[in-house]
């Protein structure tokens, strides 16, 4: 017998739940959302619960495996301090989210 598929939380509800309880959003504020491809649905879901809010989606997509390399093959420097255009626009937003996804 199969073991039923493994269902997480409905992305619209829980865009809404980041957006009202968690960021706390307010019009014209900036969201920054990092997150790798296999979050597509939930970030879909966050793009478009911050435009009903009148804010602004700024959203940086990676793939899966380039946290992995960059811990791998980065020097010193790279592990001792922030890129600085990174740094700028992290600095410049009003909110940061982070999204890791597993892989299934």
């Amino acid at each position: 017998m199969n073991a039923p598929a493994l269902r997480g939380p409905d992305p619209d509800s829980f865009a809404e739940l980041l957006c009202e309880w968690c960021l706390q959003v307010d019009a014209g504020q900036q969201v920054l959302i990092a997150t790798t491809t296999v979050a597509a649905p939930l970030v879909r879901a966050l793009h478009r619960a911050l435009l009903a809010r009148d804010a602004w989606p700024i959203v940086r997509v990676s793939a899966p495996e380039l946290t992995g390399d960059f811990y791998r093959f980065a020097r010193e420097r790279h592990l001792d301090a922030f890129a600085p255009l990174e740094l700028a626009e992290t600095q410049a937003v009003d909110a940061v989210l982070r999204i890791d996804a597993p892989v299934n």
